[in-house]
């Protein structure tokens, strides 16, 4: 039931994202038909994007359908990675997704791959985060770079591994969870309760997220949570046996 209820959001989510490209697309063509300054291998690279973009939709759709969402992972991902490309190109941020490059390659290896796991580095994005503003800070990246090219870096980072948290299989995400929980100095079963109670990983979705992608991460992240208490309590009634 929760394959086929995962395989219907992202069939979901596909058409509309399909349709949300196709219109950002028209209104580029509009724009673009009106300017003097029109770079020829940028639009092609664009077009030739789209039309691949296009051909993903339609072979994952029918992939989901056939295998189930788990197994077309790594096609779902070349999917997101052109439809961020598109989305980028077609509102005219390619030279500042250039520009962010460098930040973005020293938060992933002085930062992120220090932390144990993608959902620790969902955790620390998002706690990076602030909740009235939407940008992001860090001082490191800020002295190196600047702040709007630090907050950019770290929005993009959130992003990619909150996409590949959304399409991690159950036991994956489970195994997330578990190296995060192991990382903080709180007791599991304390953890388990009160991220249960407060839902704590609500904070956690990126700003810029699809509503069906958010629906399925909580989803996903809720049952993770109850099977790794189901399997918490014979630990605990062991140790306190023993």
């Amino acid at each position: 039931m929760l394959l086929h209820e995962r395989g219907v959001l992202a069939i979901s989510w596909l058409r509309r994202t399909r349709t949300r490209i196709s219109l950002v697309m028209r209104a580029h063509l509009a724009v673009a038909g009106q300017s003097e300054n029109l770079h020829p291998a940028t639009e092609l690279k664009l077009a030739i994007s789209y039309l691949v973009f296009l051909i993903l939709c339609d072979a994952l759709i029918g992939c989901i359908w056939l295998r189930g969402p788990i197994r077309t992972r790594k096609l779902v991902g070349q999917t997101l990675r052109t439809v961020a490309w598109l989305q980028g190109g077609a509102m005219g941020l390619e030279r500042s997704n250039i520009d962010i490059e460098p930040a973005v390659t020293d938060l992933r290896y002085r930062t992120l791959s220090r932390l144990p796991g993608d959902f620790s580095r969902l955790v620390y994005l998002a706690s990076s985060r602030d909740c009235n503003t939407g940008q992001y800070f860090h001082d490191g990246l800020t002295f190196h770079f600047s702040q709007n090219v630090a907050s950019k870096a770290m929005a993009l980072c959130h992003s990619e591994i909150f996409d590949r948290l959304v399409y991690a299989s159950l036991e994956e995400l489970i195994e997330e969870l578990s190296n995060y929980i192991s990382s903080t100095s709180e007791q599991p079963e304390e953890f388990l309760k009160s991220w249960k109670h407060l839902g704590s990983y609500r904070v956690t979705i990126p700003s810029e997220c699809d509503e069906l992608a958010a629906e399925v991460f909580l989803s996903n992240v809720k049952v993770a949570l109850a099977i790794l208490e189901t399997r918490q309590k014979p630990a605990s009634q062991y140790e306190q046996s023993a």
